[in-house]
């Protein structure tokens, strides 16, 4: 099994508390070890609230994949529901720039990234693999 799938599972297997609390152990570590900015990847908004609370700036990266967008649609369009979920629960934090972001070129596809990347500047993250 490719190890992103293998990642993707364990990942799948801790719940939404667990997660925050891991996101919220990174951030201590990073703040206590002298961070002052990020540009963290998410495929989930959880740990946003946490960089923000920590007074971290920078970039949230929501990572969008292909498989996402043949489960339900439309990623782009999930991100964008999810961000206004989130909006109306709290303001999105001023400190942290929102990137819709490609998870990698052979996981999102050219449909995808190209509705993803236009009109949205150069401010982007994206894995690369050597091995594709």
């Amino acid at each position: 099994m490719p190890w992103a799938m293998q990642v993707g599972r364990e990942a799948a297997a801790f719940s939404p508390e667990q997660r925050r609390d891991a996101a919220r152990r990174a951030t201590l570590t990073a703040v206590a070890t002298g961070t002052a900015a990020v540009g963290d990847v998410g495929n989930t908004l959880l740990a946003v609230p946490v960089l923000a609370s920590a007074g971290l700036a920078g970039g949230f990266f929501h990572e969008l994949l292909g498989s996402r967008e043949a489960a339900t649609g439309d990623a782009l369009a999930d991100a964008e529901r999810e961000y206004r979920e989130f909006v109306q629960a709290s303001p999105w934090p001023a400190n942290l720039a929102r990137v819709p972001a490609p998870h990698a070129l052979y996981s999102a596809g050219p449909d995808l990234l190209r509705r993803i990347l236009r009109g949205r500047g150069w401010q982007q993250a994206l894995h690369l693999d050597p091995r594709r």
